[in-house]
């Protein structure tokens, strides 16, 4: 989740910066600048949802025989667990999930952004019991005592204006409710409300309510604009803002209004007079494309972190469960039975303390079969367990070449560290496993990586080569030496 909330945010951004240019663009070529914004926060809802519904790992051909999952009782093999495995007696921290915190977080707040918004909308409606029904400058509109003027309301959406509006100068009406009248026409309301609905769905990310902001400010930006090219006087229509400005108007949280607040409104006025094309419609064009195509290279650097399906917080109850089950028929080593939870769509990196994942256990004991079917399922090679370390620290401290030799070409880290059981490379020198060490340091694991273990109790620092010596395994300490490890 953590990976995904980073990402999210970073894609934003830059689909900001593309929306910031695009907007200089679209003014200098007369056009509507509010649809820079809009794509770019529709984008930042819709790129993670296709990057999580779109299958983009394509799981390796299995290597396994078809046979073995349909094994009789005479050509079962049975897999005997390594007696040589040490089992670990450390006790067991609460393996605690980060991402089921963060799920609970992030739907916490959706909850409470919707509440405000149903609240806004709520107070709305018990407003609209006291508006009265007029016409002004020749449209009908409805009247409240200080809201507005805004466009309220989405289907079907209203003008209201303020009461005193009633007695403002006829230029200052005329101009009001031509502004509003606009924003009926071009569904801007409806537009806000799109937006909002993606603050809802994602409201921790910061850089999309920037841009919910830069949206509301484009859209009366176009507003104006299309007033003024209506034919409108823009000193008049200019006039017709301050004086709204300085009634202290109040608009409402879920609706375009005329007025935004004094920043905004200053740079508005300052545009009511530059709305001519500056350059030609096809040199516009190119350079959004040119920008929008910058934006995707950058975007392209930074790998979308994998889909949530294979997590624990993306699964159901009952694949949770199944999960737990293949946990135990690996633990019990019943192949036939691990490897019919598996194609019924059990979690495959279903976790518990003290015992790790289902490919953990696999690892641990040997289990050759049943890791080659767990890599090729898509169980995660690098998913870690507290004191339980990782599939490849497993494999590598009960000294299985075979499985060390299959879970990096699947994708483990070699130098992976998992706190309490320190790195693959480490665990083989401890227990001597020197086909394990050479093949581990062919691949890149490093030879001089040492950290604090015990930290609790006894703390001592560890490396591979202080592990093999410690433990008399001078073969593996010379080929540790030779390869550049110093005491």
């Amino acid at each position: 989740m953590l990976a995904w909330i980073a990402y999210i945010l970073i894609l934003t951004a830059v689909l900001g910066i593309a929306a910031l240019g695009i907007e200089q663009l679209s003014r200098r070529g007369g056009w509507a600048t509010r649809w820079g914004w809009a794509s770019a926060i529709a984008a930042s809802l819709l790129i993670p949802v296709v990057l999580l519904v779109t299958p983009r790992d394509i799981a390796p051909q299995s290597m396994v025989d078809t046979t073995f999952a349909v094994m009789s009782a005479e050509g079962a093999v049975d897999v005997v667990p390594d007696s040589s495995v040490p089992a670990t007696m450390d006790p067991m921290l609460p393996d605690v999930s980060l991402d089921d915190a963060l799920i609970a977080a992030w739907t916490l707040l959706s909850a409470l952004v919707l509440a405000v918004f149903a609240l806004s909308w709520l107070r709305l409606r018990r407003a609209a019991r006291s508006w009265t029904r007029t016409r002004v400058a020749g449209r009908e509109v409805f009247v409240d005592a200080n809201l507005g003027p805004a466009v309220v309301g989405f289907f079907p959406a209203r003008i209201v204006l303020p009461r005193w509006m009633l007695q403002a100068e006829a230029s200052v009406q005329r101009m009001t409710v031509l502004h509003e009248g606009e924003h009926l026409a071009a569904r801007d309301s409806q537009l806000i409300l799109a937006a909002l609905v993606c603050i809802a769905a994602m409201p921790w990310n910061l850089p999309l309510w920037w841009l919910l902001q830069r949206l509301r400010t484009a859209v009366e930006v176009d507003c104006d604009a299309r007033v003024l090219r209506s034919g409108e006087d823009v000193v008049t229509y200019g006039g017709a803002l301050l004086e709204v400005a300085s009634s202290n108007a109040r608009t409402p949280l879920l609706a375009p209004a005329l007025i935004e607040p004094a920043t905004q409104l200053e740079k508005r006025i300052v545009l009511l007079g530059s709305s001519a094309r500056t350059i030609s419609t096809p040199l516009a064009a190119a350079a959004a494309v040119a920008l929008i195509g910058i934006a995707g290279g950058a975007m392209a650097q930074i790998a979308a972190p994998k889909s949530l399906r294979t997590s624990s917080i993306a699964t159901s109850k009952a694949s949770a469960a199944a999960g737990a089950e293949l946990l135990d028929a690996v633990l019990e080593g019943d192949t036939p039975g691990a490897v019919e939870l598996i194609d019924a769509g059990a979690d495959l990196d279903y976790r518990r303390s003290r015992d790790g994942t289902p490919l953990i256990v696999a690892a641990r004991y040997g289990y050759a079969q049943l890791v080659e079917l767990l890599i090729a399922k898509g169980a995660d090679v690098n998913l870690e367990s507290l004191r339980d370390g990782n599939p490849l620290i497993a494999a590598a401290a009960s000294g299985h070449e075979r499985i060390v030799t299959m879970l990096v070409a699947g994708g483990a880290n070699v130098n992976a560290f998992v706190e309490y059981d320190e790195t693959p490379l480490i665990n083989a020198a401890q227990r001597g496993h020197l086909n394990v060490v050479k093949y581990l340091v062919g691949q890149g694991a490093d030879v001089n990586f040492s950290t604090i273990a015990n930290k609790p109790l006894r703390p001592e620092r560890r490396s591979a080569l202080s592990e093999a010596e410690k433990h008399g395994h001078h073969d593996v300490a010379d080929y540790l030496r030779a390869n550049g490890a110093r005491s």
